[in-house]
């Protein structure tokens, strides 16, 4: 997943201000959670 992130932060779809390994686990929480 991080490297999923790290593409998109790159190709500007994500932020960059936040770390593709904190992305990962964000969405990971998020899933968890449902």
């Amino acid at each position: 997943m991080d490297a999923f992130f790290l593409r998109g932060q790159r190709e500007g779809l994500f932020r960059i201000d936040v770390g593709a390994a904190v992305l990962t686990e964000m969405f990971a929480a998020l899933l968890s959670g449902m």
